[in-house]
């Protein structure tokens, strides 16, 4: 699916591809890993975005992982180069990965030390019990820790998929040479839907 508005008072360009996965679809005894596969995505490609005056960043919910990109509007093309190559050939470093292990392990520590974070974090896995809404974003210490780097490749190769994404950009632009642009340098990513949890 493919979203486009225009909106041509400045000029710049949102570019952000997200996927049908997050939290829900990961294996129970590896939460965290959709935040690991997003925060590692990106490793190694984002300093061109930001050469370039643009962002470049992975996120991760409990319903959705994907690339969001914000650049001016004349390196729109180059955006939408790099974003086919993230979701075509990812490098996901494995430096990067554990570097990223490390910072979710603060993150986590961060969290356990808020009492709002703590307090919504009870309410979830109270409310929802074995329901994988019940589990937290960034994971435990210990699933991170126990992530490995094909896990990280696995799940990108079964929830990386034109089937289940969709595709927006939105801000100053062109939609008829954007849209020429789009199936051009998109239609060769992965196809085929795979077998989603409720």
């Amino acid at each position: 699916t493919v979203l486009l508005g225009e909106d041509h008072s400045a000029g710049v360009v949102a570019v952000d591809c997200v996927f049908n996965a997050g939290t829900r679809q990961e294996n129970p005894e590896l939460p965290g890993l959709s935040m690991l596969v997003s925060r590692a995505w990106t490793k190694g490609v984002e300093k061109n975005v930001e050469n370039r005056g643009g962002s470049l960043s992975g996120f991760a919910g409990r319903n959705s992982v994907g690339l969001s990109m914000n650049v001016l509007s004349d390196d729109l093309s180059f955006a939408l180069d790099t974003m086919q190559g993230l979701l075509a050939q990812p490098s996901f470093p494995a430096d990067e990965i554990e570097h990223e292990k490390t910072n979710m392990a603060a993150d986590i520590d961060a969290r356990d030390d808020d009492i709002a974070s703590v307090g919504l974090k009870e309410l979830l896995q109270t409310l929802y019990l074995t329901h994988p809404f019940g589990r937290d974003v960034l994971g435990t210490k210990e699933s991170v820790q126990k992530i490995t780097r094909p896990d990280v490749v696995e799940y990108y190769q079964r929830f990386v998929r034109a089937d289940i994404a969709v595709l927006a950009v939105f801000g100053d632009f062109d939609p008829v040479s954007v849209t020429q642009e789009i199936r051009k340098k998109f239609s060769g990513l992965s196809k085929g839907k795979p077998l989603l949890k409720e």
